[in-house]
């Protein structure tokens, strides 16, 4: 019954956003007298679970009946119903069910082992968390998408054609728990630099685009996605390539070993690169690196899930009810230089003015232990969660968004968190000159202001925010003003209008293509030669794409004898001597 409490657990609080979450927990009728049951449900309450019944459920146990059977929560809530076997529980599912993941939690193999052949649902798991159903955990790469349809061939169908996939899980008991502890065995690509920590490219990726459809390219980060480009110059594939800046890498590389140093270093290696490959540069706000040919503008948006909590915190409001019953709480990756530094410093001076202040705060990363540690040490009500999707109900009822960061360049959760109506609490910082405009944005200047801005957010409601203010924080919004600041109007244009240009002496924007092209011929040699590339910092073997990375990606892979000559597809390289 340990399990059984520890899975449902897991099921459900682990992250109750996600199409994975359980949203129905059947119960066998001879349970129903059963201390533990009763544990459980106790449980699910005290861990913030709202309980909703299916009619013997709503009888026995006196929750407030569900609004349908077939009903998903996606937040901490759940179906409860009572079953008089495992027969009833499979047609339960075929009725109500939404055919995407179901598991059952039984010792008993046979009744197990009806319930995995019988249920007509994409994964059937017995004995393990319904977290575990996504394409990641399965091995997939990157989960872009997950069908419960049992046909997906068109026009003329043959065998295979008929054919689907079912995932079938048996486990002993394992439950995600944010993958604490959870050992997969999927192949690791050499993509990411833990000391860099981020994603670097492997290979030309150009090459992954036709050159009929190549004519307008963004580059995110374009100087961390061309450090180390070796291949097609991104400026004569594309007739126009738009880079935007998220990060400022110099702010980040200052905190480490030797900072000032590298930081100098990689001033001039950021702008050589981005002048080489883009034509412009947008840059998400005043803190990242000023580079050739950029704009400021944030053309950012957040997903339209905000807004709409949001306007249902404005609709309670309206309605006379509480929109935010809860205090105040920091959400970023537990890493000391996304914000927790200057939160940290900030909350240990000020403890005795802050006294009644309690802050929850929720990420994952590599600092997480000594992050829960330090502030641990404060007398302050501070609490360490783990990360969680900021979209997740769990923060909804919160008032108060407290972000002392300095170091990113464009705080995406300070937007999400003004689209759901809070008041934020940020530095007066050119991260946050965007934010200035809303009216729940408090910026400060010291950390007396912090204390003054932070006492009185707590005491003070949310002001309302307009539908032009609500719509500046918008997808669409953002599209807007980054198709003016990246002029792609006047691009598209160019195009229609463009002629040859008659024959004439070099002008002075020619003889900078002819330096820019030289330029980048040298980028290119360098980049190309392995040696170099580790010294500068590159994963190592990330010049050309593996077997499986070509695969991936659709790209012809070029197998290499031992002398250095391509080798014919075919050939066995293994019986070469």
């Amino acid at each position: 019954m340990e399990m059984a409490s520890r899975i449902v657990l897991d099921a459900k609080i682990d992250y109750p956003a996600t199409c994975n979450a359980m949203e129905t927990l059947l119960i066998h009728r001879d349970l129903l007298n059963n201390e533990w049951l009763n544990d459980l449900l106790v449980e699910l309450k005290s861990e913030g679970v709202a309980l909703f019944g299916g009619p013997r459920a709503s009888q026995e146990f006196g929750f407030s009946e569900a609004p349908s059977l077939h009903h998903e929560y996606n937040k901490m809530a759940c179906t409860v119903e009572v079953v008089d076997d495992v027969h009833a529980a499979i047609n339960h599912i075929h009725q109500y069910g939404s055919a995407h993941t179901d598991c059952i939690i039984a010792k008993d193999i046979a009744t197990a082992e009806i319930f995995l052949s019988q249920v007509d649902s994409a994964a059937v798991f017995h004995n393990a968390s319904t977290r575990f159903c996504d394409g990641a955990r399965f091995g997939l790469g990157a989960e872009v998408g997950i069908s419960t349809s049992r046909i997906h061939a068109r026009g003329p169908v043959g065998v295979e054609g008929l054919l689907t996939t079912r995932w079938i899980l048996k486990g002993s008991g394992q439950v995600v728990n944010g993958d604490e502890g959870v050992v997969y065995t999927h192949r690791k690509l050499p993509l990411f630099s833990k000391e860099k920590r981020s994603i670097l490219p492997v290979g030309d990726i150009t090459e992954t685009i036709p050159d009929e459809l190549a004519e307008i390219a963004i580059l995110e980060e374009p100087e961390h996605l061309t450090w180390y480009h070796h291949g097609r110059q991104w400026k004569t594939k594309f007739q126009s390539v738009i880079g935007v800046i998220h990060t400022n890498y110099l702010e980040y590389v200052k905190r480490e070993k030797n900072g000032q140093i590298q930081a100098f270093l990689l001033k001039y290696v950021n702008g050589w690169v981005t002048q080489i490959y883009c034509h412009k540069i947008v840059r998400l706000s005043g803190a990242t690196q000023d580079l050739p040919r950029s704009v400021i503008c944030n053309v950012h948006g957040v997903n339209p899930k905000f807004l709409e909590v949001g306007k249902t915190k404005h609709e309670l409001k309206q309605r006379g009810q509480i929109a935010f019953p809860k205090g105040a709480y920091f959400i970023g990756k537990m890493v000391w230089s996304k914000g927790y530094t200057e939160l940290l410093q900030l909350l240990s001076k000020f403890q005795d003015e802050l006294s009644d202040l309690q802050i929850d705060l929720y990420g994952n990363g590599e600092d997480f232990n000594e992050i829960q540690e330090s502030f641990s040490e404060l007398t302050l009500d501070t609490r360490i969660c783990p990360g969680r999707d900021h979209v997740d109900s769990i923060f909804h009822d919160y008032k108060v968004f407290i972000n002392p960061s300095t170091t990113d360049v464009v705080c995406t959760t300070t937007a999400e968190a003004l689209a759901m109506g809070k008041i934020v609490i940020c530095a007066d910082h050119p991260s946050n000159e965007f934010f200035k405009q809303f009216p729940n944005c408090y910026t400060y200047n010291s950390g007396k202001e912090f204390v003054k801005l932070t006492l009185k957010a707590l005491v003070k409601e949310p002001a309302p925010i307009t539908d032009n203010l609500l719509h500046e924080l918008s997808w669409e919004a953002a599209t807007e003003r980054f198709i003016e600041a990246a002029e792609l109007k006047e691009i598209i244009q160019e195009k229609t209008l463009s002629s040859p240009k008659p024959f004439m002496a070099m002008s002075s924007d020619d003889w900078k293509k002819s330096l820019e092209e030289a330029s980048a011929y040298l980028h290119n040699a360098i980049s190309g030669i392995e040696a170099a590339r580790y010294a500068f910092g590159a994963i190592p073997n990330t010049l050309q794409p593996d077997e499986q990375q070509c695969e991936e990606l659709g790209l012809p892979f070029e197998r290499k004898l031992f002398d250095g000559r391509s080798a014919a597809p075919d050939t066995d390289l293994s019986k070469m001597t």
